[in-house]
């Protein structure tokens, strides 16, 4: 059997059935949600799932459809690498936040401390104190666990990026430091160049 066109309207599992389908080498067509929802309120068609598969059905046989660019799935895992480190982070600041604001309400200040000497600092001043050191123990395990992951995750992140197939070796342009090149193909009208300086401060 051979089909002209697959439409699927845009949703939570659009993108995963897109990339299988094309996976499969089937003409699938991702429709806008509005868009969808507009022809079948000009029709005046109840929404249900058969009218809107007879819907779509119809734009797929006549043409005035709005496709949607669906992100592959290398994008998507790179989004969620992205995100997932970013939540990590903010939790991890809102536990130490959380433990200066707790401690200064005891007359207890932390100061201005390191990432790798924070721990130290709150044992040290709650040394005297058993029961606020009995309640800050199980957030600074926490404050471990997550600080290590994060680490686990930025790394990763690192390597992924160095390591990608549209990634570049340093290079040195004139008066631009080292320069790190990439690409991402994932718009099918051209790839979109990303370039990261790095000076001797760091990126």
């Amino acid at each position: 059997m051979s089909f002209g066109r697959i439409g699927i309207e845009a949703g939570p599992l659009s993108q995963w059935l897109v990339n299988a389908l094309t996976a499969a080498n089937l003409p699938v067509i991702c429709v806008e949600t509005r868009h969808m929802k507009a022809l079948l309120m000009a029709q005046q068609i109840s929404k249900t799932d058969r009218n809107d598969a007879r819907g779509i059905a119809q734009m797929m046989r006549v043409g005035p459809f709005k496709p949607v660019h669906v992100k592959t799935l290398i994008a998507q895992e790179q989004r969620m690498l992205l995100t997932s480190r970013k939540l990590l982070q903010r939790k991890l600041l809102d536990v130490e936040s959380d433990l200066r604001g707790t401690l200064r309400n005891f007359g207890l200040k932390v100061g201005v401390v390191g990432g790798s000497r924070y721990e130290a600092r709150v044992r040290e001043l709650v040394e005297g104190f058993p029961r606020l050191a009995a309640i800050v123990e199980p957030l600074l395990s926490v404050r471990r666990v997550m600080r290590q992951q994060f680490g686990r995750g930025s790394r990763h992140g690192a390597s992924e990026w160095l390591s990608g197939a549209g990634c570049v070796e340093p290079s040195s342009w004139g008066g631009m430091g080292n320069l790190f090149i990439s690409y991402e193909a994932t718009y099918p009208a051209g790839a979109t160049l990303i370039v990261s300086q790095q000076h001797d401060w760091g990126r």
